[in-house]
């Protein structure tokens, strides 16, 4: 796994706490990818044989996409909570 990607030091730290028995998992992370960084969710688990750890088994699943849909959702939210905001002013200054 190392050979093939550029591990950063802290992803190595990962991978020895889970070597040791531990579960380390993230709803979202970054990761750079071919120059961009890409959205990730991860799980890294220990991987028994027996009783003994004999490896680690890694989930990922990339997650940009509906990093990006959410967040523009949310500026579309705000935009749409702004024109009601104005709106509302003026209905309420024609009134008085």
């Amino acid at each position: 796994h190392y050979d093939i990607f550029n591990i950063p030091d802290h992803w190595k730290q990962i991978h020895r706490e889970c070597l040791s028995g531990a579960v380390r998992k993230s709803d979202q992370d970054t990761m750079l990818h071919k120059g961009q960084f890409e959205y990730i969710r991860w799980e890294i688990r220990p991987w028994y044989q027996g009783q003994d750890i004999g490896g680690l088994v890694m989930m990922t699943e990339k997650i940009t996409d509906q990093v990006s849909m959410k967040r523009e959702l949310e500026e579309a939210k705000n935009d749409l909570e702004n024109k009601v905001h104005e709106r509302t002013s003026e209905l309420e200054a024609a009134v008085k």
